[in-house]
């Protein structure tokens, strides 16, 4: 008999959900958040990839980054870098648990 494992599910505020985001040290996590276009975006990526850098990124462009509320990560599925708006998550999964902004 096999067992079916639930995942927790937490309902945070946005910037709880952001903090998730920053402490993920690395770690592959799955986001959804709303595009510009008004579409619903689902990606699977992680943080802090150094291999296949080109290096061509200034800090000033991390820095503009951060403070307009985005976070750079690195698509799996599309093998390439991509920027989140923090500000329009809607779910996101680390570790296993599902939070619900």
């Amino acid at each position: 008999m096999s067992v079916i494992k639930k995942h927790a599910v937490r309902f945070v505020p946005p910037t709880r959900a952001v903090n998730e985001i920053k402490r993920s040290r690395g770690t592959i996590f799955g986001v959804a958040f709303l595009k510009t276009s008004g579409q619903i975006r689902k990606m699977v990526c992680r943080t802090k990839v150094r291999k296949g850098v080109k290096g061509t990124s200034n800090r000033d462009t991390e820095a503009e980054d951060a403070r307009f509320g985005y976070a750079r990560v690195f698509d799996i599925n599309a093998m390439g870098f991509r920027r989140i708006n923090l500000n329009t998550v809607i779910r996101l999964r680390v570790r296993g648990v599902e939070t619900v902004v």
